[in-house]
């Protein structure tokens, strides 16, 4: 039976564990259509996380279900099994599925067949763990000519397909770990009647990502003069971040904890609303004035505007918050800016902004994650997860792209590594 996907990505937030790289398998295996056992281990497994193989033999079918004097035998085996399964895990160079699938109907104006699982917030559930494919819109657009798009439509009037994906399980995700992180390797689509290769897709080797395990490695602090963002850094004094947002031309409205700035000073003062996660939280405090379309509430003109949030006994910034926006430039032109700026990025995740704009998330340093700094829920990735420093990069509009940097305080004691014309 082909393995069934889901449609969006859940699960309650926990600290990932520390990462470290490790070199290529010596005898490399592929993993095909795993089973939520095999899942579950290899979860454990990326996030260091060793489980207590004598008390899930203890739960086995195989051993609640054996006779009273075959059972010490058969926890033994059970229990080294399960041993062997996790530390083999070292030698896995790939996951293998095949897929039911369907490619749509076809966008001529674009030139392409979309193929529905690799649509954005798709994953493949495993009972309370999932596979995640962290570069799935890499591959969503197959881009194909008119006329050789009439031939598939001709073979597959329905567009339906097999799709075999070869996935790099490469780490988990920093909100869960029962998440694991796949890179997808290599495509192979099949006309679902005749079995006949209709598209497939690969990625260069030298493109493939590293494997990270769980290690006790010292977390990756970025230094201190490398966090900034508009010339601000954490640590400075409200009354001082207020001065040079003024001297920059932005209008100011503090409050106690923290201020508001915006290049709109008309719809600055907006009230203290906010856009809801889910109904029942409040993730995004005080993020009116940024508008739903993070144009600072005026779509005609290239505003910019944010957030600082403060220690209240200190009045010392703790996170810095600014969206920017601007046209004619590409994703690529401002991800070369975001590296020119704060270096190679730690890791970067395909999420969704409030629930409504695909981004690009990009994320360097370190991050502290049990909340204890008040700060934006811009993603489910980040959570009450916050790194050193964020960057987000939207297109809220065909013309126009934002871009959000979020800048934190996170101490050494708290910190966890990250897994690895605009001004910033």
């Amino acid at each position: 039976m082909l393995p069934k996907f889901g449609s969006k990505i859940t699960g309650a937030l926990c600290v990932a564990a520390v990462c470290a790289s490790f070199g290529a398998p010596l005898h490399a295996r592929t993993l095909t259509n795993p089973d939520v056992k095999t899942m579950a281990l290899l979860a454990d497994f990326l996030a260091g996380n060793t489980p207590n193989f004598r008390e899930r033999a203890l739960k086995s079918k195989e051993y609640r279900y054996a006779n009273e004097f075959d059972k010490p035998a058969i926890l033994k085996r059970v229990e080294a099994q399960l041993r062997s399964e996790y530390e083999g895990f070292a030698d896995v160079d790939g996951i293998t599925l095949r897929v039911n699938a369907n490619i749509g109907q076809y966008d001529a104006e674009n030139g392409v067949y979309r193929i529905s699982i690799f649509a954005p917030g798709i994953y493949f559930p495993y009972s309370n763990y999932a596979l995640v494919m962290d570069n799935a819109a890499d591959f969503h657009e197959w881009k194909i000519p008119v006329a050789e798009a009439r031939k598939i439509r001709e073979q597959s009037p329905y567009g339906d397909v097999i799709v075999e994906v070869t996935l790099l399980p490469f780490g988990v995700q920093p909100n869960n770990q029962r998440h694991v992180r796949g890179q997808i390797t290599d495509v192979k689509v099949f006309e679902d009647r005749s079995g006949q290769l209709i598209h497939s897709a690969a990625i260069a080797d030298d493109q493939k990502r590293d494997v990270q395990v769980g290690a006790n490695a010292a977390p990756t602090l970025l230094d201190d003069e490398a966090v900034s963002v508009a010339g601000l850094t954490i640590g400075d004094d409200l009354e001082d971040i207020t001065e040079a947002l003024e001297d920059q031309g932005y209008t100011v409205l503090t409050y106690d904890g923290g201020l508001r700035f915006s290049s709109n000073p008309d719809r600055l003062d907006t009230g203290m609303g906010y856009y809801t996660f889910d109904g029942s939280e409040n993730p995004y405090p005080y993020a009116v004035h940024m508008g739903p379309d993070l144009d600072c509430l005026d779509s005609s003109q290239l505003h910019s505007c944010g957030v600082v949030y403060a220690d209240l006994e200190t009045g010392a910034s703790t996170s810095i918050v600014m969206v920017q926006n601007v046209t004619g430039t590409s994703k690529q032109d401002l991800v070369t800016t975001l590296f020119a700026k704060y270096g190679p990025a730690s890791d970067k995740f395909n999420a969704y902004l409030w629930k409504k704009h695909a981004v690009d998330q990009y994320v360097w340093g370190a991050f502290e994650g049990n909340g204890a700094i008040k700060g934006h829920w811009f993603t489910e990735i980040s959570g009450r997860k916050h790194w050193q420093v964020e960057a987000y990069v939207v297109e809220p509009t065909p013309q126009r792209k934002s871009v959000i940097v979020q800048i934190n305080k996170v101490e050494g004691d708290n910190a966890v590594t990250g897994s690895g014309g605009v001004k910033f």
